[in-house]
């Protein structure tokens, strides 16, 4: 799927002094209204190689100060002499071989918008909304029994009114069809209505798609990790009958012994079954962002999100690390980590030929780098005692298990402003490091991204060796998580778990490490392609090198 973002409607504003395109505006954080159009693409599988901007080329397009923003875009980028129209012949370049989002340049669009746009059943839609003042809009959308009938001057049409909301998603048969239609500049309403005859467009109101219930207009479920499935209705039903059966049992049955003073703050469990073949839960949907999602779409910024964290770390020390649980086994660092990445790797190979062969490689090339493979490593770091020794936690303490961005919602419903939700599941107690690790590995090791298909990977092999270059594409977001990480060492140094612990960060990247080298399993087929899981491997690849060279190079211990 492309995206077509037309930037060139809308008109000029003043912004410092200067006179920008609407697009151009800031909102928060030094974020455009372009540069988030372009986030919420990325984080939603569409690249910047994807994406076509169409620009404007006279009048305060010309200007350096816009000048200046326009080269910084890292997408396709169309330039058009006429305003607030499509360029002549604009689908009619091979870029447009595919089905396309559109959206209007000057929106401000809700996170959700384009990831249920993408996986809503009807291939040809127009989003609009209620609009109570005529006036306030040109071209009004007459809709019958959900499909566009006619797109009609506003002083013709019968109440209610509902006009353009600024998104579309149309079928690569339909943009061939639009392409005779554009042969000249023209907007794009007026061309839509020209194909209207030929095509079956639905209409469907923006509230609808970003607030209402998801039924089955929608083409896919909700998908959560180790093999388990989400399926939204008013509430929110995890299940599983395979390989995850067992530890989703022992998430269920973790949810229902927190204490009741905790509660509020981890997902509520609103019924339950754990005896037949199909386990599952139901909790409520909460309908809460992420906190990922709070920085992909520009709300926080770095300084912002590590005040949340330290928030959030403060209340986790004070109220869930402090609870003890237990001796901790003998075997522990064996079994959680270096065990749980070797039984891993051959069931990666078994479901995913293309992973299994770098997996069996002896060395590996990422970005550059030449790194010994990830078995070699962890058979190496199971022969150390003496390493393994200062790896074992003193003690089992009560964790979330799963730590990282998505699974920790921002709301107002609680007094510390989140909800934890899907944890590991981990009665007996696991260790900090365990879910400190969680964290590293969304910001320092950029599993949001991954997880999300916001990166590029290119892998070849030369003779025996896999050679991969791999970037993110979300470029703005990419900052801020690195900015994240750089604050972030400094917050976690107020506590005294952390403080009295010279191995704390020793521990931190090792749990980091095994994260990913241990979770490419977890994506396998859940792409058209296995860029994900190989891409998750090779950081873990070079993360296991880097904990390696580090603390055990040259014989340290």
């Amino acid at each position: 799927m492309k995206a077509l973002i037309l930037a060139n409607i809308g008109s000029g504003h003043y912004n410092d002094g200067q006179i920008v395109p609407s697009c151009f505006l800031p909102l928060y954080n030094n974020m455009t209204i372009i540069d988030r159009q372009i986030s919420l693409l990325n984080v939603n599988g569409i690249p910047n190689e994807d994406i076509c901007v169409l620009l404007g080329s006279n009048g305060i397009w010309k200007t350096v100060t816009v000048k200046g923003k326009t080269d910084c875009l890292a997408t396709k980028v169309i330039l058009t002499q006429h305003g607030n129209a499509l360029a002549e012949g604009i689908f009619d370049n091979p870029f447009f071989d595919d089905d396309l989002i559109i959206l209007e340049g000057n929106r401000v669009l809700d996170i959700a918008i384009i990831s249920r746009l993408k996986r809503f059943r009807h291939k040809d839609v127009l989003v609009v909304s209620d609009i109570l003042d005529p006036d306030n809009a040109k071209q009004l959308i007459s809709v019958e029994d959900d499909r566009v009938k006619a797109i009609v001057n506003s002083d013709i049409i019968r109440f209610p009114w509902v006009a353009f909301a600024g998104v579309m998603k149309l079928s690569t048969e339909t943009v061939k069809k639009l392409a005779s239609k554009t042969e000249c500049a023209r907007p794009l309403l007026d061309a839509v209505e020209d194909i209207l005859p030929e095509c079956n467009l639905m209409a469907i109101k923006y509230e609808d798609l970003v607030y209402g219930t998801i039924d089955g207009k929608f083409s896919s479920e909700l998908t959560g990790g180790s093999y388990s499935r989400l399926n939204y209705r008013m509430v929110v039903k995890k299940e599983s009958d395979n390989e995850g059966r067992d530890k989703l049992i022992n998430e269920i049955k973790w949810l229902l012994s927190v204490p009741p003073d905790l509660k509020p703050y981890f997902s509520e469990v609103l019924e339950y079954d754990i005896k037949s073949p199909k386990v599952f839960y139901n909790v409520p949907y909460y309908g809460s962002r992420n906190l990922r999602e709070h920085i992909f779409d520009g709300h926080l910024d770095a300084k912002a999100a590590c005040d949340f964290l330290e928030g959030l770390l403060d209340w986790m020390f004070k109220n869930v690390y402090s609870r003890k649980m237990g001796e901790t086994p003998n075997d522990w660092v064996m079994k959680k980590h270096v065990r749980r990445v070797l039984d891993r790797l051959p069931e990666c190979k078994e479901k995913c030929p293309e992973l299994g062969r770098i997996i069996d490689a002896d060395k590996v090339v990422v970005n550059g780098v030449e790194y010994r493979n990830v078995r070699r490593l962890y058979e190496e770091i199971a022969k150390n005692e003496p390493l393994l020794k200062r790896l074992k936690p003193k003690e089992m303490d009560m964790i979330h298990g799963d730590l990282h961005f998505q699974n920790i919602l921002l709301t107002n419903d609680t007094d510390t402003g989140f909800i934890l939700v899907d944890p590991r599941g981990e009665s007996r107690g696991s260790d900090i490091y365990y879910d400190l690790g969680k964290l590293w590995h969304s910001f320092h090791a950029k599993y949001d991204f991954i997880h999300s298909d916001q990166f590029k990977l290119d892998l070849r092999w030369e003779g025996d060796t896999p050679t991969a270059d791999f970037h993110i594409t979300n470029l703005f977001a990419e900052k801020v998580y690195n900015e994240i990480y750089e604050e972030f060492q400094k917050v976690i140094l107020k506590y005294d778990f952390i403080r009295n612990d010279p191995d704390w960060e020793m521990k931190v990247l090792f749990a980091e490490a095994s994260h990913l080298c241990s979770v490419a399993i977890f994506h396998i087929g859940k792409t058209k392609t296995p860029d994900r899981p190989i891409t998750l491997y090779l950081i873990g690849v070079r993360l296991i090198n880097e904990f390696y060279n580090r603390y055990l190079g040259d014989n340290k211990t």
